[in-house]
């Protein structure tokens, strides 16, 4: 155990002597150590522990990151094409080093018992949910309809009222009388209680 953690620092400091701290402080110098660090990671990121990908993402984000906003405007195509390179080579080292590969599968492995979930949810709970949310909105209509009856019947009280309404169902709880027209016409004028037993309305508009 012991000779293992030695080890492990051991590559740690020479990756960061390899790599070197010092911010860089022209375009050409940016370059030649974000160079260097994806080529260091590239060779020795096998042998990276969790401590040394993080140390290595802190680094990375500072090239891609502030170093790289710091450069780009004076950048040339080719040259910030080179970063974009760099940049790629860096995440498939990470990706293809046995810490990566570890992210890779837990994170397949979380997806596959995500999509067990939904799976699950699906064909036990779904329609439960859909019936529910439905039964819902369906009583919220019930009570925003009888709302706005209560509402017709008072202003009934002083005012005379015109209603247009397809609802022949809803319309004669809220009419005295009312008037059916088809294809432009007047077809039936009765007060709502003849109305609703009218066998053409019944028939035609009420489905009984």
């Amino acid at each position: 155990m012991k000779t293992t953690f030695f080890i492990a620092i051991f590559y740690l400091l020479v990756f960061t002597t390899m790599t070197s701290c010092v911010i860089p402080t022209t375009r050409e110098n940016y370059l030649k150590n974000f160079e260097r660090f994806v080529s260091d990671v590239e060779k020795n990121g096998e042998k990276f522990n969790t401590s040394d990908w993080r140390w290595a993402n802190k680094r990375f984000s500072k090239y891609y990151g502030e170093w790289y906003d710091k450069f780009q405007e004076d950048m040339k195509i080719e040259e910030k094409a080179k970063v974009n390179d760099l940049k790629n080579r860096y995440l498939l080292a990470k990706r293809n080093s046995r810490f990566g590969q570890f992210l890779h599968d837990e994170l397949g492995k979380n997806l596959d018992k995500m999509k067990e979930d939904v799976k699950e949810y699906m064909k036990e709970d779904l329609n439960k949910d859909i019936h529910e949310i439905s039964k819902g909105a369906r009583e919220i209509g019930d009570s925003a309809v009888k709302v706005l009856q209560q509402v017709v019947k008072e202003i009934k009280k002083k005012v005379s009222l015109l209603i247009a309404e397809q609802n022949v169902r809803q319309c004669l709880k809220a009419i005295d009388r009312g008037y059916v027209i088809e294809n432009g016409k007047i077809v039936i004028e009765q007060n709502a209680g003849d109305l609703a037993g009218n066998d053409h309305i019944r028939r035609s508009y009420l489905g009984i």
